[in-house]
């Protein structure tokens, strides 16, 4: 597969996993992003990659996820009928995290 027709269908896959769990997982007093997705070359693994806010939150929700994985891989099915429904695999975005981290340090350096 190309990397633009990959690149447009990870895109395709964020935005229909974004509105999925806008609906399906939320969580008074917590926030998420789906950061990044990427799916495997030969189509059938799909990883998400999640920040979430708080920290001490993160269990709560990717558990709150991982129940909603059979939902999600049907409303996935039916969205754009692909060939076959990829494993979805859920990973958490640490990088905000680090930036921050950094930040702080340069911060204290000046």
């Amino acid at each position: 597969m190309g990397q633009y027709k990959k690149e447009k269908l990870e895109s395709l896959y964020q935005e229909i996993v974004s509105k999925f769990f806008l609906k399906e997982a939320s969580i008074p007093g917590v926030l998420f992003a789906i950061t990044k997705v990427e799916i495997s070359e030969n189509l059938n693994r799909l990883t998400v990659y999640i920040s979430i806010w708080p920290d001490d939150k993160e269990k709560n929700m990717l558990e709150s996820f991982e129940k909603l994985k059979g939902s999600l891989r049907a409303h996935v099915g039916d969205k754009i009928n692909p060939k076959f429904i990829p494993e979805i695999i859920f990973k958490l975005d640490d990088s905000e995290k680090k930036r921050l981290e950094i930040e702080k340090i340069f911060k204290k350096i000046e």
